[in-house]
């Protein structure tokens, strides 16, 4: 099934991450999120029952991000939470830590922000205003490169040349556009393979690049083959130099060498692909989207075997546990795990059906999964208990 451009932009803003912003509060304006990028979080009792959208480990402090800028943390497995300091009031989608202190998170509004201290306070790095011009300002450094190129070929036809020159014209066309607009589109993830050098992609072909832990950012939406500027759903890291980008259309990104150069991948499923996650093993990766779909691939994304989980469910986040069982979480309150040995897979009955969009393990047989109800701490089967298929 293809997802068109049509159908994308209400599965961007409901389905996925930011789904349930969405449907609690409706879109906002450009205008109403630059209000809200210049105003903090508002403290509540209630941040950690309200819409949560991602949660991940920092040492051994859990940090979960949400709803209008809401950054929680743990430090006690989930049983006390902490609402952190944060500057902005938007929907955040998106959290990563390098190592115990130093994190990032992103969100609406084009926005990223940082934190030295392992989640308790929180500066705004970018948002949409400051991204914007820098898009633009690559762009017209594109198109007048690619004219100089299509001018000296002397009167030579380079159908290449020309296709490129028209690809980055459009873009050139649709950063003007931005910018006039304001910080309307959402970066829906982040990752940083060390304290300096990270990535955030998100809606219409985000794609930016750090070297300096945050404090300037490059676009990098021209070095991957994108010429719709569909949306970019999740980047990750992989065993190695390996890094990944999956997104619309079944969109998969590659690269080999950190980041330095990419390719595009023949993608098993043409939908939405929401997450992508690595091992300890060198070359395996796995990747999800759209309707239960899954993928695993032992030679970095080079071929695909199809997990057969059984459900019709979306499933947005996924990650590899110790025991080597794959676990996923997604629409309708699944929470799927599928056993060690690429074989069967089973639904962990829970009372919720609410979706959930991101889990971690705490302890040796517990998941916290955050989603629209807020977050819950889930028994996991015993390993061998994995087999029998059930439905969410």
């Amino acid at each position: 099934m293809k997802i068109s451009k049509q159908e994308a932009g209400p599965l961007l803003l409901i389905v996925l991450q930011s789904f349930a912003f969405m449907m609690a509060h409706g879109p906002l304006s450009a205008l109403e999120l630059g209000d809200e990028l210049e105003m903090p979080a508002m403290k509540t009792e209630k941040a950690k029952d309200s819409v949560l959208t991602d949660v991940t480990l920092a040492g051994d402090r859990l940090v979960a991000v949400g709803d209008r800028g809401h950054i929680i943390f743990s430090d006690d497995k989930g049983t006390e939470w902490v609402q952190a300091e944060v500057p902005v009031r938007v929907n955040l989608t998106g959290i990563a830590f390098a190592n115990d202190l130093k994190g990032w998170a992103s969100g609406h509004g084009g926005v990223v922000l940082h934190t030295e201290d392992g989640g308790r306070t929180w500066t705004k790095q970018l948002d949409g205003t400051v991204a914007t011009r820098i898009i633009l300002k690559s762009a017209e450094q594109q198109v007048a490169q690619l004219e100089q190129a299509v001018a000296a070929a002397r009167g030579g036809r380079d159908e290449d040349l020309e296709w490129d020159l028209e690809t980055a014209t459009w873009r050139l066309e649709d950063a003007q556009r931005d910018v006039e607009v304001g910080p309307a589109k959402p970066i829906m993830d982040v990752w940083f393979k060390n304290e300096r050098e990270g990535f955030a992609v998100g809606a219409y072909g985000y794609f930016l690049h750090t070297t300096d832990g945050g404090k300037t950012w490059e676009d990098y939406a021209s070095r991957i083959d994108n010429p719709d500027s569909l949306h970019l759903y999740s980047v990750n890291g992989l065993h190695g130099e390996a890094v990944f980008i999956v997104g619309e259309e079944g969109s998969i990104h590659r690269s080999k060498d950190g980041g330095a150069t990419w390719e595009t991948l023949d993608s098993p499923y043409v939908a939405g692909l929401f997450g992508v996650f690595g091992t300890d093993v060198e070359g395996e990766v796995y990747i999800h989207g759209l309707n239960g779909n899954a993928f695993h691939s032992a030679n970095l994304g080079d071929s695909w075997q199809k997990l057969e989980t059984q459900i019709p469910s979306s499933l947005f986040n996924g990650q590899m546990l110790p025991d080597r069982r794959r676990v996923f979480v997604g629409q309708d309150g699944v929470l799927l795990v599928c056993g060690a040995d690429q074989g069967s897979c089973a639904v962990v009955p829970r009372e919720d059906r609410q979706t959930l969009s991101a889990a971690v393990l705490v302890g040796d047989s517990q998941m916290l999964v955050v989603g629209m109800g807020g977050m819950e701490l889930v028994s996991l089967p015993p390993a061998t208990g994995v087999g029998n298929q059930e439905g969410p």
